[in-house]
């Protein structure tokens, strides 16, 4: 901890945010290029420009990941409010023993500043999952397997494509019965030619 400050009851809700604040920036003096914005009702954390925190609630909350996220968790953490599953928030409470550490809170500020945001880990995420063949097929792979059929149109080719045509081997044969018990043209040209050798 530097210069003495004292952490102000870290986890009470009664804890002003402007004073946990003064504290945090204190504490992350260290790392140089650390800056605070208001942000809905309490204030942003910047390293370098990057967004990778916040102080609100009376608490600090940090960026994480899937391979950080359990080690907050351990700790006592506890994922911040928002959204309908707080649990696969990206955005967790910074323990009150690593905020009154202060090498310990500059090494997980700048952690949380390299952790890619949100959005960049679900697409990552889609990424990994296509990879493994888990995901959807993309768009070039769908265009590269030619057309789709479903349904009718389905079945039909299916049908025509397991059906043997007349000539060959499993295929239909003329029968006589459905022909009305009429020779075919080419029998009728052999019957012709024999009934004529023999009249001459």
């Amino acid at each position: 901890m530097r210069r003495g400050i004292p952490a102000p009851g870290i986890l009470s809700p009664t804890v002003k945010d402007d004073s946990l604040l003064d504290f945090v920036l204190d504490q992350l003096a260290p790392l140089g290029g650390v800056a605070s914005r208001r942000m809905f009702g309490g204030h942003g954390l910047y390293l370098d420009g990057e967004f990778f925190g916040m102080v609100f609630s009376g608490r600090a909350w940090f960026r994480t990941d899937a391979a950080s996220r359990p080690r907050y968790r351990e700790m006592g953490a506890v994922p911040v409010p928002f959204g309908d599953d707080p649990e696969s928030t990206s955005y967790w409470s910074v323990p009150e023993d690593v905020l009154e550490d202060g090498r310990t809170l500059c090494a997980w500020a700048r952690e949380a500043a390299a952790t890619p945001r949100p959005a960049e880990q679900r697409k990552a995420a889609r990424a990994g999952r296509r990879k493994r063949g888990e995901g959807p097929p993309s768009a070039d792979a769908i265009r590269g397997s030619g057309p789709v059929l479903t349904g009718t149109h389905a079945r039909r080719a299916g049908s025509r494509s397991a059906r043997p045509s007349p000539g060959e081997k499993g295929g239909p044969t003329i029968d006589s019965r459905v022909t009305g018990g009429l020779p075919s043209k080419g029998a009728a040209r052999t019957a012709q030619s024999g009934s004529g050798q023999r009249g001459q």
